[in-house]
């Protein structure tokens, strides 16, 4: 019993911690903060991360893959069967932009809070790593003639959208102005 309270004590930090850098900034939560959103004293946060550069960590691992399938959801989202995936996926961004819910991209915004720390930088750069794999992929299923350089141009797109998306007007950002798959 104490081992799954032990788990449900992890996964509970792991959920309050990732909430709560999302929607305030990592230097704006404290251990403590995490500790009382997670139900959980300081010490058993600190059983299950030593340190708040731990939490972080972990929180990054954990969303790797859930932010990924974000992405293939949205480019999958209900639109006439000629649109571009890439297309959807501003479509989604759009939505997202306008839901009052966007804080922008955590592995960006982890990066940006812990440049010295490697293992930070690196999650950041493995999961910006594994979208363009999977944009690239995308763009040659539907027949860029230069899948690469069309990934690589939508990453950027899409970073900037998740570092000043919060500053700019959604329509501005996601509806065309700045990209269109067909001229590339």
């Amino acid at each position: 019993m104490a081992r799954i309270a032990r788990l449900d004590g992890r996964q509970q930090a792991l959920d309050a911690a990732t909430r709560l850098f999302y929607e305030q900034g990592h230097e704006s939560v404290s251990v403590e903060t995490v500790a009382q959103a997670a139900g959980l004293t300081k010490k058993a946060l600190y059983y299950h991360f030593p340190t708040k550069t731990d939490l972080v960590l972990a929180t990054l691992e954990a969303a790797q893959g859930p932010v990924l399938a974000q992405l293939c959801r949205m480019a999958r989202l209900d639109a006439p069967s000629d649109t571009h995936p890439f297309d959807r996926i501003l479509q989604g961004m759009h939505k997202w932009l306008k839901s009052g819910r966007f804080r922008g991209c955590m592995f960006l915004r982890a990066a940006k809070s812990y440049p010295d720390v490697p293992e930070v930088v690196a999650h950041a750069a493995q999961q910006k790593a594994a979208t363009l794999a999977w944009l690239e992929t995308v763009a040659r299923d539907h027949g860029a003639a230069n899948p690469r350089k069309l990934a690589l141009e939508f990453r950027l797109l899409l970073d900037a959208i998740f570092a000043t998306g919060h500053l700019y007007d959604a329509d501005d950002l996601t509806t065309g102005h700045l990209y269109d798959a067909d001229d590339l």
